[in-house]
């Protein structure tokens, strides 16, 4: 399953929900950040790519290389000011 999350940086004002991660299917959509665009961005991908990849794992806009936003163990960064961004589940999607 999904999950619907809410993504806030209270020093730049940046809110956004979105639906992260995969359904049954097994293909879904991964947040991700691209450092050079200082945007988040969401990238389509399957269970049975690896690593996770849609048409390539680059920036839809100036197609550089990307990350995942959401790693284990670690707090995401804001992309456009670098402050913390706060990470909030608000319900599941399949």
């Amino acid at each position: 399953m999904g999950e619907m999350l809410r993504i806030v940086c209270e020093r730049c004002g940046l809110d956004r929900d979105v639906f992260h991660g995969v359904g049954m299917a097994g293909f879904g959509e991964m947040l991700c950040t691209c450092h050079r665009c200082k945007r988040l961005v969401m990238k389509k991908w399957s269970i049975h790519d690896e690593p996770p990849k849609g048409d390539s794992f680059t920036c839809p806009y100036c197609k550089r290389p990307i990350e995942p936003t959401l790693v284990e163990d670690r707090t995401p960064d804001c992309p456009a000011c670098n402050g913390p961004l706060i990470v909030e589940s608000i319900g599941v999607w399949d």
